[in-house]
């Protein structure tokens, strides 16, 4: 079954449901109006909407333009949405039928009095070609990063949305004072001069009716889908255009990171606002306004490059969704540096997608050294080594709850494996063959898990001396017990050298936030915090704060995503602590490659042969010094 590039759904089997005959109409029309492309590759379509007035039918023309020969055009990015195209507009003089979200577009944009010259892909691109369709892909990033702007259309707007807009706007005018100025136990949960961009707004943001508002913008389609996020990212100038309303992406994206801050970051905020708007609701503005911020956070790294392909990709292809899977990939491109594809990754829609994903995985691993990519790969459901699928190849159309530990902690310098000493090979038989050391076994798991909203919240209490909500504290208990491999009360557990282990994973491994380690008086005052929250006695109720005692040196927070939906876990060699993915099972091998950043887990198989877990966190293996040193010998792992 084949699926368009931006479509939600799959175009129909043509011999199915009696509309083979309408189907080829459309292919034959469309290939009528669309003339072929001259041999030259960056050669494209420009559509030319002629002036009308809004009840007048949409006329336009095409002519073809060299991409790199100067020229002024806009580009739309927009959500195709359903398949049908119920619409009609005149192009070259014949009819060619639209999808509705193309229609409005092409209404809302039209100018009264002069020609319009803007690219739409579902219109300049033969979509039923795939020679074409692969070739004119290659040029998107360029398309975009040529167009005099891009035009975001999200749809025609009602009510909420122009109020939406307007809060937006109002919203970075209106900051109460920058984040380094709140006192109290508030500037523990980041280093304050890391952030002089957020600022805390005033309450009035805040409110039930503006943050329902903002969501109901926010969870437009075009916020989810991969391709636009190119489109914005590679352009000169994004301007968002919601029915008659507008608004430049940059503000947006700049009002998104500032609520998004305020929504996650600021202590006391999480409880009151999930019980105001329901957490559901709070969930979906925290991780739409975040992907809001992502795309403006590439849009300036476009000189600096300042993230690696890596961070860019699973920043993007994990959580946006595109209808050919394939595009996870293809997509993602746009957002490399280097001025050209390489060749065994340029667009290839004759190929499925496990040979798409195959390909790029060779490509990053061989060529490129990325052993990052093995973060997501694993995962799977069947990792017993009867499945087809290479464990070492990332399925990018599968979604995930736990994400990657390199996704989460992006910035920081790990590089515990060091330097490549044996290149890395791939067989015949698909076998990645990688050096390095295997430095423990997975002895025991805590299958307990806490879910993104209770973490947050939790990090939340916990650094204002509250008392934890029923199931945070059942969690932090039978963790804690875990950890201690003690039935005690949790009261008694909390005071032991054990759980200093444990909360300084909790902590990110504290020392690496700006490479200070956290003094141990501050470890003991985050143990008393700990302590307090967990307390079953007293007459504090939950939500209800106490004075926290004042650290000397600001740990980082409690990262809601790094201990959503992983597990831990102790090893057999060390008894260390460890952050590993559900798909975890006692007995599978912690190694670290030579070149990786983290260790990975693996799960012995037949042969002497391995599958790939995911990455992982264990204490005590999260430097290079702790791999070096070790006198475990090397070891070539074979892994399918």
């Amino acid at each position: 079954m084949h699926q368009d590039v931006y479509g939600y759904e799959p175009i129909p089997d043509l011999r199915a449901n009696g509309i083979l005959s309408k189907r080829l109409r459309e292919f034959r029309n469309s290939a009528m109006i669309l003339s072929p492309l001259p041999q030259l590759k960056s050669t494209i379509r420009i559509l030319k909407l002629k002036p009308g007035n809004e009840d007048d039918d949409i006329a336009c023309s095409m002519e073809f333009r060299d991409l790199f020969q100067p020229g002024t055009y806009e580009a739309l990015s927009y959500v195709w949405g359903s398949n049908n195209k119920p619409y009609s507009i005149s192009c070259e003089g014949k009819s060619l039928a639209v999808t509705e979200n193309c229609y409005t577009a092409l209404k809302a944009l039209r100018s009264t009095e002069s020609t319009v010259a803007i690219w739409i892909d579902a219109i300049c691109i033969h979509q039923d070609d795939s020679q074409e369709r692969s070739d004119q892909v290659q040029l998107m990033r360029y398309i975009y990063a040529g167009a005099r702007r891009v035009i975001v259309w999200l749809g025609e707007e009602t009510a909420n949305d122009r109020d939406a807009l307007r809060i937006l706007e109002k919203l970075e005018r209106h900051v109460v004072k920058p984040w380094g100025k709140i006192d109290g136990l508030r500037g523990i949960l980041r280093n304050t001069t890391s952030l002089p961009a957020e600022r805390v707004i005033e309450a009035s943001f805040l409110s039930t009716d503006a943050l329902k508002q903002i969501l109901h913008l926010f969870q437009r389609p075009w916020f989810e889908r991969l391709w636009v996020v190119q489109e914005v990212r590679n352009s000169r100038e994004a301007v968002v255009v919601c029915g008659e309303s507008q608004i430049s992406y940059d503000l947006l994206g700049k009002a998104a990171s500032i609520l998004n801050f305020n929504l996650t970051s600021i202590p006391g905020q999480i409880a009151p606002l999930g019980a105001t708007i329901g957490e559901e609701d709070l969930v979906k503005l925290i991780e739409r306004t975040g992907g809001a911020q992502s795309i403006r956070q590439l849009e300036q790294d476009k000189l600096s490059n300042r993230y690696s392909f890596f961070q860019k990709m699973i920043s993007v292809a994990i959580p946006r969704a595109c209808s050919d899977p394939r595009d996870k990939v293809y997509a993602a491109l746009g957002l490399w540096s280097r001025r050209d594809i390489p060749e065994p990754l340029i667009p290839d829609y004759t190929s499925d997608e496990c040979t798409v994903y195959r390909k790029f995985a060779r490509y990053m691993i061989l060529v490129e050294r990325e052993f990052d990519f093995l973060s997501v790969a694993g995962q799977r459901d069947n990792l017993s080594g009867n499945d087809s699928w290479p464990s070492w190849v990332v399925d990018w159309g599968k979604a995930r709850k736990d994400p990657p530990f390199h996704a989460v902690v992006p910035y920081w310098s790990l590089n515990i494996g060091g330097a490549v000493r044996i290149p890395p090979e791939v067989t015949p038989e698909d076998i990645l063959r990688l050096p390095g050391k295997p430095l423990e076994i997975i002895k025991a798991l805590n299958l307990a898990t806490i879910d993104e909203t209770a973490a947050l919240r939790a990090r939340d209490d916990i650094m204002n001396g509250r008392k934890l909500n029923q199931g945070a504290r059942e969690w932090f208990t039978t963790t804690l017990q875990f950890a201690s491999s003690s039935d005690a009360a949790v009261e008694q557990v909390i005071q032991t050298d054990r759980a200093k282990d444990f909360l300084r994973i909790l902590f990110h491994d504290i020392q690496f936030l700006n490479y200070k380690v956290v003094a141990g008086s501050d470890i003991r005052k985050i143990q008393q915090l700990m302590a307090a929250s967990l307390s079953s006695s007293g007459e504090q109720g939950e939500g209800q704060a106490q004075t926290p005692p004042t650290l000397s040196t600001p740990p980082a927070d409690i990262h809601w995503s790094f201990i959503s939906h992983k597990v831990l876990c102790t090893t057999s060699n060390n008894d260390r602590l460890g952050w590993v993915t559900v798909s975890a099972r006692v007995g599978d091998a912690v190694a670290v490659f030579y070149g990786g950043r983290l260790p990975f887990l693996l799960r012995p198989i037949a042969n002497g042969r391995y599958r790939l877990v995911g990455d992982c966190w264990v204490d005590g293996l999260m430097n290079k010094k702790a791999f070096s040193s070790s006198a475990v010998p090397d070891q070539l792992f074979e892994i399918e």
